[in-house]
Order: structure tokens, then sequence, then C-alpha cells
């Protein structure tokens, strides 16, 4: 719980698996102050990449990049790509 703490908002619920906890945010906007956390303190190795793919993700639907022609399609296939 102490992630909600650091980021002051969203909220932290335990899932299925022991010890396995999930940090939900509400919507687009409130999630800035995980990017700007994670721009600041960048993650090593692949996580770094997904979370660079995640970041260009936000910033099109944040920029309704989804609403125009073909932007959806262009959305899912990148976040297909965001683990590989």
């Amino acid at each position: 719980m102490h992630i909600k703490n650091i980021f002051g908002v969203g909220n932290v619920q335990k899932t299925a698996d022991i010890g396995v906890f999930r940090y939900n945010l509400g919507s687009l906007k409130s999630n800035s102050v995980t990017v700007d956390y994670f721009l600041a303190y960048p993650l090593k190795g692949k996580k770094q990449t997904a979370f660079l793919k995640w970041k260009s993700i936000r910033e099109m639907l944040l920029e309704k990049k989804h609403l125009k022609a073909g932007g959806i399609e262009l959305i899912r296939e990148k976040a297909k790509s965001i683990n590989n």
C-alpha cells in the first residue's frame, strides 16, 4: 500500500495470487503521476521498454488519435507489442 502513498492517487487491491497486489488508477489523466515518477526514476531493461511503449499509447489516446481513421487499429497493434 506504500505505492499509493508515493503517488497520492489510485487504489491497491489484493489478487487471487498469494502475495500479489494490483495498483489501479481511474483515468488516463490521473496516471500522469506514474508517468512523471517513471521518467524521474527509470525502470530497468524490458520494463523500461514496455513503459515507453505504454507511454506512447497513452499520449495517442490523450491526443484523441483513436478517434481518427485507422487510429484505433494502430493503437491496438502498438498495445500488442508492449511486452515483446
